[in-house]
């Protein structure tokens, strides 16, 4: 995912005096934009500096390598996501929905974030060396804190909630990678993957 490519230039930022926290947030911003036109492994520090606005070196000053950079917009990335599914499987939150049909309304709501981020997605979560696994933690963790509440209710039947958790990640990130190289990107071809899944894990 454009690692292998031509590198298309980024236009730098205008430098402008930051707080510690809006810097932070300004090369995150940078790296976000300047690996999306270099790839991964195409992009250094100091195109992150030149996208940030700020002089070569300050990203070290907050991250302590590319790779910590890197995994820290991985990161942010798994927690945006979550700020747009919030509420969908809150165990505390009342609902006469299903429990089945709360996780296909999440499930969209990943892919519909993905969709509207579709250039970072590829690129932070393109690569085959990539764990996802790992990267998505935030996410599973929510999956299997809803799916451990609605087995105590018994709304769901028994089972090992962080292990299914892992396994409906998973799957719904192999149902999504077809569907988002579409045109336009099938959303209906998703939801029909991703309900099928859940369907066959909690029967």
């Amino acid at each position: 995912m454009g690692a292998g490519g031509p590198k298309t230039r980024h236009r730098p930022a205008r430098r402008v005096r930051l707080g510690s926290e809006a810097r932070r947030d300004a090369i995150l911003e940078g790296a976000r934009r300047a690996m999306i036109a270099g790839g991964l492994d195409g992009t250094t520090m100091d195109d992150v500096a030149e996208a940030a606005g700020v002089a070569k070196g300050t990203p070290y000053l907050y991250f302590s390598s590319k790779a910590d950079l890197i995994d820290s917009i991985r990161t942010a990335y798994a927690m945006d996501l979550l700020a747009r599914g919030n509420g969908i499987l809150d165990p505390e939150a009342e609902s006469t929905e299903p429990a089945t049909q709360r996780l296909e309304r999440f499930a969209l709501s990943i892919f519909d974030y993905a969709v509207e981020r579709q250039e970072l997605h590829h690129v932070l979560f393109g690569d085959p060396r990539t764990s996802e696994g790992e990267q998505l933690q935030p996410v599973i963790a929510t999956v299997e804190c809803f799916l451990t509440s609605a087995m105590a209710t018994g709304e769901l039947g028994p089972g090992s909630p962080r292990l299914l958790a892992h396994v409906l990640v998973a799957g719904a990130h192999a149902a999504m990678v077809p569907a988002m190289h579409r045109r336009p990107p099938d959303r209906e071809a998703f939801l029909l993957l991703t309900r099928d899944l859940i369907g066959r894990l909690f029967r």
